[in-house]
């Protein structure tokens, strides 16, 4: 038994089919089933029977050894497959191809495996209905270790499914493998296929100049690049643009690109694909969808962190979060048990955070991306203070949840401040400059210089304006402390600009330094291109 899995519209259908296809071909398909719920097509107690059915129309031999009768296809799922494919196909040798001129020398019955294709198991009625499929094969593939049948099974990766076959794959019954995205003959193969896409829809065109190239090198680049190895939308695109009810291929390719580049009011070529991702949504209990997008939001925004630092950043426990996105594998990659605390939860495609943050493509299920990024900083500062100064800091250990998201912190905070236009003065007061920037000591070495500087430019700019806090950060004294801070450092540096966006080499040259906080949290940092330095007033009298 085979399971190819992969995340929704990677292009798991169109390998079945062509491998069903060949195995037709060269006369060893036993069945081939589809499974979709958009066409109506996912009764998996059906699924047996219409196996079988299959499977009698292709081998005679078959035909003479299934049972029939009401008995059988009123039976539940387990019952079917034991009559209807186990009971009939075991010690049976499939049949070959019936192929007119073969001699008559040639014995009628040839000992060659059929195959057996299920496509989007993850399409069924039932979870409990698709776990029971693959347990039935399990118990045959056991009993009858050379049963002449092959199994080839697709679905999306969802959690029930990545259980079963996970647990088969333990019993060395299964192999599986992965159709990924982002695989390197993958985007090759979209490339071709955009390619000659576009080749069929030029010759059937007389609209389209054939003696230049169409579409040009930059519009295919731009289409290519969108689809980041997804073959659903490399085939919603060219369909969008082949679809005469709705103009040329010309003005259609102009929408698409449109579409792409952002202009406002484009029509949306890729309404199939956000369906698709709609339905996937919708499949999230009520009750646990707001934690499942609060989720999904803060995944979009942050830089990837495993399952159990991103439930413990947002206040959950890991059961929780783990039961709100049980339904979402399809589009989130999650990691097996046994590594969800070293590997990061992260999207298949980028395409799902697009469809999110754009309110007209996902609706109810819109989600705001400062709205998220407010939220993160605010749970990395809150996750901030729960360690006290001192040696509390360095006692932390380095497999701690608490110690892995104080570097996290250090390393990527700063940035997604920077990212959040036009802050509010409430998340000002309460997030920002109510942080005691003198815990920043404990993991200073870790702290990202580029993006730390523009936050410090990004705050001064944001509260310059704001009562009390006109002078948070600042390079000239306010007080006595200021200047007891920048006493024995401007010999060594320059005040950093923080008027503009400043020069990549400002900071190769001399050391820049900036005061930031208030009153007695009030510290001093010297940026050079390497590293950032922080002092507060008992380590400059220390000096």
């Amino acid at each position: 038994m085979l399971w190819v899995y992969g995340t929704a519209g990677a292009g798991k259908t169109a390998l079945a089919q062509t491998i069903g296809e060949q195995a037709n071909n060269d006369g060893i398909l036993g069945a081939a089933m589809f499974l979709s719920r958009a066409r109506n097509c996912n009764d998996t107690s059906r699924l047996w029977t219409s196996i079988a059915y299959q499977i009698t129309n292709r081998d005679e031999e078959y035909r003479h050894r299934v049972p029939y009768g009401t008995v059988v296809l009123e039976g539940d799922i387990r019952t079917q497959f034991d009559e209807l494919i186990f009971k009939p196909l075991r010690g049976h040798t499939p049949q070959t191809s019936n192929d007119p001129t073969r001699p008559s020398c040639v014995p009628r019955v040839q000992k060659r495996e059929l195959l057996i294709v299920i496509d989007g198991l993850d399409e069924g009625r039932e979870e409990e209905e698709q776990c029971d499929i693959v347990e039935c094969i399990c118990y045959a593939l056991q009993r009858q270790k050379h049963l002449q049948i092959r199994w080839l099974i697709t679905s999306r990766p969802e959690h029930h499914l990545k259980r079963v076959f996970e647990k088969a794959e333990a019993q060395d019954l299964c192999r599986s493998m992965e159709v990924q995205v982002d695989d390197p003959e993958t985007q090759e193969d979209i490339r071709l296929y955009l390619q000659d896409g576009f080749k069929r829809i030029a010759k059937k065109h007389p609209v389209i100049d054939m003696q230049k190239a169409w579409p040009d090198q930059d519009h295919f680049d731009k289409i290519f690049c969108v689809t980041s190895g997804l073959f659903i939308i490399a085939v919603t695109f060219l369909r969008f643009i082949d679809n005469s009810a709705l103009g040329d291929p010309v003005s259609q390719l102009k929408v698409v690109i449109d579409f792409i580049s952002g202009t406002p009011g484009t029509q949306n070529p890729l309404d199939y694909v956000d369906g698709l991702y709609g339905e996937i949504l919708e499949r999230t209990h009520p009750e646990l969808l707001p934690t499942a997008l609060l989720v999904l939001g803060t995944c979009a925004v942050s830089p990837p962190l495993p399952l159990p630092h991103l439930a413990y950043l947002l206040g959950f426990d890991l059961k929780t979060v783990q039961t709100a996105i049980r339904s979402l594998h399809s589009v989130v990659a999650v990691p097996s048990d046994a590594k969800i605390s070293e590997e990061p939860i992260r999207y298949y495609h980028a395409s799902f955070t697009d469809f999110l943050m754009n309110p007209d493509r996902s609706g109810r299920f819109a989600q705001d991306p400062t709205a998220h990024r407010v939220r993160l900083v605010q749970a990395q500062t809150v996750s901030a203070r729960k360690p006290t100064l001192g040696p509390c800091d360095e006692a932390l250990s380095p497999l701690s949840i608490s110690y892995y998201l104080s570097i996290f912190s250090a390393t990527h905070l700063w940035g997604i401040c920077t990212q959040i236009p036009n802050p509010n003065p409430e998340f000002l007061y309460q997030t920002v400059c109510s942080f005691d920037f003198r815990r920043l000591k404990a993991s200073c070495e870790t702290i990202s210089v580029r993006p730390f500087v523009e936050f410090l430019r990004w705050l001064h700019k944001s509260t310059e304006d704001l009562p009390d806090f006109e002078h948070f950060v600042r390079v000239h004294p306010y007080s006595e402390m200021d200047t007891h801070l920048i006493r024995p450092i401007e010999s060594l540096s320059l005040p950093l600009d923080l008027a503009s966006q400043g020069d990549e080499k400002e900071l190769e040259e001399i050391p820049r330094f900036v005061l930031i906080g208030i009153g007695s949290q009030t510290i001093i940092i010297v940026a050079t291109h390497e590293t950032v330095m922080v002092y507060s007033v008992n380590d400059i009298s220390d000096l």
